[in-house]
């Protein structure tokens, strides 16, 4: 099978899953009546362990060739993205809509249902399973399945953190954690209604942008071209089915 078509073959099988993940997402969200937070991890876990289960069985564990880091490198890498990351989310906060209060007494069970499970699981699929398709599509998945132009454009940039992460270290873990801390920390900040200004923000962002593109330029550039693809009707219609469900 040529580069082409096999790599034709795997953005079809990624949109037709993201097309599921919008579509029985939209549908639970829309019958499933508790809005509990236990509820949005079992949503999670039926929208996105099947594609996990299906790619892993159909496309095995191909993953493009990379030297594992060291750890000290890893670590590093982890508190760059770390910064990176929550400096653009105190940032899209500002312009967030969807910013709910969370009861001090509910922080344990909101961090495992709504920072830890997605974590894990957003990366296992789109760190791990549709690595292949390369940062621009893979982050572009990530981001669209998300459920406002605000956190759509928000999970599309830390995506491509996330990827970076995943690319240069060698290790799925380290996406997962960066992901998850992340999750976390925005957790903590609407439990305990902390006001962080954009100076921070605009500290925090600086400060990882640095620390992640140094680290990069130390990482193979090959792992980072973007895959030869021809023409998809069904990321096509992944694109119009994730405008549409934004917009709406």
């Amino acid at each position: 099978m040529t580069g082409k078509l096999k790599n034709n073959k795997f953005l079809r099988y990624a949109s037709i899953s993201c097309i599921y993940i919008l579509l029985s997402r939209t549908f639970l969200t829309l019958y499933i009546v508790n809005d509990s937070q236990f509820a949005k991890a079992l949503i999670t876990v039926i929208t996105l362990l099947p594609p996990i289960i299906l790619t892993y069985r159909i496309f095995g564990k191909e993953k493009p060739e990379q030297n594992k880091k060291s750890i000290f490198y890893s670590f590093v890498f982890i508190i760059s993205a770390f910064c990176l990351c929550i400096g653009f989310n105190i940032i899209f906060s500002f312009f967030s809509i969807h910013n709910k209060s969370i009861q001090v007494n509910d922080i344990p069970l909101t961090i495992l249902c709504i920072a830890v499970v997605p974590a894990v699981f957003e990366e296992l699929l789109f760190r791990g399973c549709f690595i292949n398709s390369g940062i621009v599509i893979s982050s572009l998945m990530f981001g669209l399945i998300h459920s406002d132009m605000i956190n759509a454009l928000f999970a599309f940039l830390s995506g491509m953190i996330l990827f970076s992460l995943r690319i240069c270290t060698g290790r799925i873990w380290t996406s997962i954690i960066v992901h998850m801390l992340n999750n976390i920390t925005a957790v903590l900040i609407s439990a305990f209604s902390l006001s962080l200004s954009i100076f921070i923000a605009a500290v925090l962002t600086v400060t990882g942008a640095v620390g992640v593109f140094i680290l990069m330029a130390k990482a193979d550039k090959s792992h980072f071209k973007c895959e030869e693809f021809s023409f998809e009707p069904c990321f096509i219609a992944f694109l119009i089915l994730a405008f549409f469900l934004i917009v709406v």
